[in-house]
């Protein structure tokens, strides 16, 4: 840089080398509490996020959701003779219903919170064969049945009470599906992951 750039009285380029100086220091005193800041903030966020996960595991009632797993693993068994599967269908509707002076009560598992629901006549029919596909025979399913839910009336609780009593099936309630894969007898997709008393 020429000298005709630079202030020529030595004091002036002193004071100018020495705000040149204070200047980076300022800089670099500012970037570490930038750098502090931001690690309290990102502190903040994690600790916000946690909370929030924790209130998540909470609502979702985490340990009931283990018990539904610990049963779910109930409704399988070896199967032993041909009727069989109508120990792991009992378990089944005893997971999805309770009984109470006659009637069957549960709760609906498709909407944003679960809905009190109760039925009146509520049977179980005749299990029916139902035809198997080839992904069924990649999957070694051999046997597919369908135990129909029959349901004579029904209503639902609403934040103004009980709903009138309805006489059209019920959403989501046609019947259970058992399947019989490597030799044991499961529970397939149906009304029992629309309903249940957990």
């Amino acid at each position: 840089m020429p000298d005709t750039m630079l202030p020529s009285s030595p004091i002036i380029r002193m004071f100018l080398l020495l705000m040149v100086l204070i200047g980076g220091i300022v800089a670099f005193s500012y970037t570490i509490g930038a750098d502090s800041t931001l690690g309290s903030t990102t502190h903040i966020i994690v600790e916000k996020a946690s909370s929030a996960l924790e209130a998540r595991m909470e609502s979702l009632n985490l340990s009931s959701k283990l018990k539904e797993a610990k049963f779910l693993s109930f409704l399988t068994r070896e199967s032993n003779d041909d009727n069989d599967h109508a120990g792991v269908r009992d378990a089944c509707i005893k997971s999805m219903f309770f009984i109470q002076s006659g009637d069957h009560f549960s709760q609906s598992r498709w909407g944003a919170q679960p809905v009190p629901y109760q039925f009146k006549g509520l049977e179980i029919g005749k299990a029916e064969t139902l035809p198997l596909s080839e992904i069924d025979a990649m999957n070694h399913i051999d046997e597919r049945l369908f135990c129909p839910i029959n349901v004579e009336t029904y209503r639902f609780y609403t934040s103004d009470g009980w709903s009138p009593w309805k006489f059209d099936p019920p959403p989501k309630l046609d019947g259970i599906t058992l399947i019989h894969q490597e030799g044991i007898w499961k529970i397939g997709v149906g009304a029992n992951r629309a309903y249940s008393v957990n």
